[in-house]
């Protein structure tokens, strides 16, 4: 019955779709993930009063890919100095940023990454100890993942409740974004609750920090155009385990063909035109060899030339 009810919605013009979709995720998803937070003891995100946490007007965001390792030491200076946000296996990386997000992960279906995850976020738990920690994925069977972390990785996590997107082409995609946008999803936000995410955590980030109006975002290792991570390169990363996942082969998975999925270079050049734009906010990479380049520019040499001014509440 549910299987024909959901054939019988994706065969509706989109618009009415669309609706419908947001109708059951509200109603039956979403309670799900905040029940769940809820029985596991995780605070929500709208405890923190982002005005308080924001020090910076520009915010770097750290992604995994291999131009990470080629961030000049001067460059690091100035990202060191301004507010950061990073996710999953940037723990590899020994700079710690201001705000951290991880994902759960499946024990069942992915053990020796679940295990190496374990491993390193154990490992590096006092070096965390004051840096917002936001999970996510938090859906029945990963669960036993936050119980498996230590008690001191635990302290300071937070969680919000996702708000997906459910869009088969990039029209589809950019009604869809609209329609967010009219109901109020990127509005500037002290206290948020409810976050946007498609695809991957890059996107929440995306759009948390358009909510937090900084005024530059700036991709460092957002390369998209290879699976490879800066921590392959086992000379700078010796410690990590060869056999925590599987062999990096071709694009990074959110730019392959998948359906009911737009292509993530399609998603943020639609966020970078229809929300940070209106907004005053500029979006680039802090590399030429993302994939994203020349559709999002590279970062102007000012940007790492000075140290952050602290903004005020």
């Amino acid at each position: 019955m549910i299987r024909a009810a959901k054939k019988f919605a994706k065969s509706l013009p989109f618009p009415l779709f669309l609706r419908l979709f947001y109708i059951f995720y509200f109603l039956f998803a979403l309670p799900k993930l905040s029940r769940a937070a809820r029985t596991n003891g995780i605070e929500s995100f709208s405890e923190l009063d982002l005005r308080e946490l924001k020090r910076s007007e520009a915010l770097f965001i750290l992604g995994n890919g291999p131009s990470i390792n080629q961030i000049t030491k001067t460059r690091w200076q100035a990202i060191q100095s301004q507010d950061t946000m990073a996710c999953n296996f940037w723990l590899y990386h020994q700079f710690v940023p201001r705000f951290y997000f991880f994902e759960l992960i499946d024990p069942g279906s992915s053990p020796t990454v679940y295990q190496e995850f374990l491993r390193v976020a154990n490992d590096r738990a006092q070096d965390y100890r004051n840096v917002v920690k936001v999970v996510t994925e938090l859906h029945r069977e990963r669960l036993c993942m936050l119980h498996d972390l230590s008690q001191e990785w635990r302290e300071n996590v937070y969680t919000f409740l996702p708000v997906p997107l459910a869009a088969r082409t990039e029209a589809e995609f950019v009604y869809a974004l609209d329609y967010l946008k009219r109901k109020g999803m990127f509005q500037s936000d002290h206290r948020i609750r409810c976050l946007f995410k498609y695809a991957s955590t890059l996107t929440a980030l995306v759009v948390l920090a358009a909510k937090m109006r900084y005024k530059q975002i700036i991709l460092c290792g957002v390369d998209l155009g290879t699976a490879d991570y800066f921590y392959d390169d086992r000379r700078l990363y010796p410690k990590v385990r060869p056999d925590s996942r599987s062999p990096a082969t071709g694009k990074f998975y959110a730019l392959t063909d998948i359906p009911w999925m737009v292509k993530i270079d399609t998603v943020l050049n639609s966020l970078k035109q229809r929300v940070l734009e209106p907004a005053g906010i500029e979006l680039y990479v802090e590399n030429r060899s993302s994939v994203l380049w020349p559709e999002i520019p590279e970062a102007p040499n000012e940007l790492f030339a000075h140290k952050a001014q602290v903004v005020g509440c």
